[in-house]
């Protein structure tokens, strides 16, 4: 008997020369083997769009079976990476996040985090961009808006925030906090 793995598999369509590469771990919960999940053609809504577009020709291959769900995901972007120039991918991901010209990007490495920070040390937004990017936030709820924390969650928000109190004040009209250590702070970082 096969043991249960999580998978890597390639998709292509010959008549188009169209290809897709993806992970798939979700049949070790459903007790499926690579081959026994044969019902499975990956959760891409551009690859779903071009089977509907072309139903037919269209061939499943198991890359390789891994050991951890972990292992598998790798193995798809190491994959991605080495073929994202190849002409022909419906791939519009490495890694789970958009590419270059999607619209989001794998994180930034370190040291370009720096780079950003260092490039952007100094500079003064305009009220006119911070106008642009207050309209731009209107009418949109918070990101956090409904969200409900689990109990951990919240003893831990209660005890960071334990003896703290908040006023207004009265000269700038920001919210600020009493720390009865004596640290006082403006929100969001403002100095």
């Amino acid at each position: 008997m096969q043991q249960v793995k999580p998978y890597v598999y390639g998709i292509q369509h010959r008549a188009t020369n169209r290809w897709y590469v993806g992970v798939r771990y979700k049949n070790v919960r459903l007790g499926l083997t690579a081959q026994q999940d044969t019902d499975y053609w990956g959760s891409s809504k551009h690859l779903k769009a071009m089977m509907a577009e072309h139903p037919q020709g269209w061939e499943k291959t198991i890359i390789d079976e891994f050991g951890s769900k972990d292992e598998a995901l790798a193995a798809e972007v190491e994959i991605l990476e080495l073929l994202w120039d190849t002409p022909g991918r419906v791939n519009r991901a490495i890694g789970r996040v958009y590419d270059a010209t999607g619209q989001k990007r794998r994180p930034h490495s370190p040291e370009t985090m720096a780079k950003i920070a260092a490039s952007n040390r100094g500079k003064k937004r305009t009220a006119e961009t911070k106008a642009k990017q207050s309209a731009k936030k209107i009418g949109k709820a918070p990101p956090n808006k409904g969200v409900t924390y689990s109990a951990d969650i919240r003893v831990k928000m209660g005890a960071k925030n334990k003896g703290k109190r908040w006023y207004k004040d009265p000269v700038t009209g920001k919210r600020i906090f009493y720390d009865p250590e004596g640290f006082t702070q403006l929100p969001y970082g403002d100095t």
